[in-house]
């Protein structure tokens, strides 16, 4: 199944969401999201992340993409027991908006990447596209 939920915003700035597809992996229910945090300041974007993980641990696994619109997600503080598939790594917005690894990949701790990396897809995108392979290796 598939949803959408709104994440809290600054009043007067753009409604940001999260979109929730909830998928059944060999009995264990996991969600993918996807999201695009807010530009305006660390408190809204953190309190947007709380709302996903708040969400996103719900299930058995859970993978969260985005746009973070922050160089480190270690801004996070609700960080903890996850993997990161960028980690900085990968700087996802070109050199041309200032160099910046803002695109991410978490995934809880009962998932393992495999494999990573960026392709440069400039006529699609004004970011990078950040790429993994995973393995789900259990979950609740």
């Amino acid at each position: 199944s598939f949803e959408t939920k709104l994440l809290d915003v600054t009043p007067g700035t753009e409604q940001r969401v999260m979109g929730c597809a909830k998928i059944d992996v060999n009995g264990c229910e996991i969600v993918f999201i996807s999201t695009h945090f807010s530009l305006d300041g660390g408190k809204v974007r953190a309190r947007q992340f709380e709302q996903v993980l708040e969400y996103a641990k719900q299930f058995d696994g859970y993978v969260v993409t985005g746009d973070f619109n922050v160089g480190n997600v270690s801004e996070f503080t609700a960080l903890e027991d996850v993997v990161l598939a960028n980690n900085g790594n990968y700087l996802t917005f070109p050199a041309t908006r200032g160099d910046s690894a803002i695109d991410e990949i978490i995934l809880d701790y009962d998932w393992k990447v495999t494999k990573s990396g960026m392709d440069n897809v400039e006529k699609l995108s004004d970011h990078s596209l950040l790429w993994a392979e995973i393995n789900y290796n259990g979950g609740k």
